[in-house]
């Protein structure tokens, strides 16, 4: 499976055109309408998939035209400013969203300390919501609640280290390899098989 940087450029564009209401409104998942100019569906707006489609499209911006690239460049410089007058408004954001991630992460860490060869069938989904948390643990602040949130990532991350099993990187598409190194992403590098 190949990687497609345009689509994430314009994923991000239109996170950060939906920004400002986003960020206003009470939902953590929010619903952008309409279509990619390549024919596919928005996936809702949080604050931890832009910030992860904005990694992706910087990361790879030399698979971009340079008409692209400036785009980009625009796009970032929005969120920038976007950003700049909000920040309690996206930190609280930021902490409802990771408290959610943070469940989802610990309910299949769960599950696989109980199964884990179903949970490794899931695995490339469900690892998503670790790395949407790689992003958001530096908006969280560093409020009572943030802390907690912190400890109970790290609880969750020691105990699905017990049956995780360390091999080649395991997330697909594979060509996002680059950009999700080994340290600090060492959940992309292998499977919950551990013992079996």
């Amino acid at each position: 499976m190949s990687y497609n940087p345009e689509k994430d450029l314009q994923i991000y564009a239109a996170m950060v055109n939906h920004f400002a209401d986003f960020i206003n409104s009470d939902t953590v998942y929010y619903q952008m309408n309409g279509l990619g100019a390549l024919g596919f569906t928005f996936p809702k707006l949080t604050l931890g998939g832009l910030l992860f489609a904005k990694h992706k499209c910087e990361f790879f911006q030399d698979q971009l035209s340079a008409t692209q690239r400036e785009e980009l460049a625009n796009v970032t410089a929005r969120l920038t400013h976007l950003r700049s007058d909000r920040t309690v408004a996206i930190e609280n954001k930021a902490i409802k969203e990771t408290n959610a991630r943070v469940r989802s992460w610990k309910w299949y860490v769960d599950d696989a300390l109980f199964k884990p060869k179903k949970a490794d069938r899931h695995y490339n989904t469900e690892v998503n919501a670790r790395v949407y948390l790689h992003y958001l643990m530096a908006e969280i602040g560093s409020s009572d609640q943030a802390n907690d949130l912190r400890k109970q990532l790290k609880l969750t991350d020691d105990a699905f280290s017990t049956i995780f099993k360390s091999s080649k990187f395991s997330w697909k598409p594979a060509a996002l390899e680059p950009a999700f190194p080994k340290d600090p992403h060492w959940y992309l590098y292998g499977t919950p098989t551990a013992g079996y």
